[in-house]
């Protein structure tokens, strides 16, 4: 008797992959853009994008974190961990905001 491993049905890990990444590429973006703004008066819009362009990333990262786990994706982990390393911060944001 032959005994055949099975081809994995679950798909490719795209979504968990992704939502993993995101913090990481939005801090190295708000990174370089915090590096590139002027002193004074003006440096404070290049703040305010960089702080909403990292909060954009960071509630995209949520949406492909719940994506990858509804999709049964490989490597099960990884969108629970990327949805911690995304809705963590998001959640803190949303709470003490004044």
């Amino acid at each position: 008797m032959e005994i055949m491993s099975q081809p994995s049905e679950r798909r490719a890990p795209v979504c968990g992959i992704s939502s993993t990444a995101v913090p990481f590429i939005g801090a190295g973006i708000g990174y370089i853009v915090l590096h590139l703004s002027p002193g004074g008066d003006a440096g404070w819009s290049y703040i305010i994008y960089a702080v909403l362009l990292f909060l954009a990333l960071l509630a995209a990262g949520v949406v492909l974190a719940v994506i990858g786990t509804a999709r049964h994706e490989r490597f099960r982990a990884l969108p629970w961990v990327a949805l911690f390393l995304n809705a963590v911060p998001l959640l803190y944001v949303i709470l003490t905001w004044k």
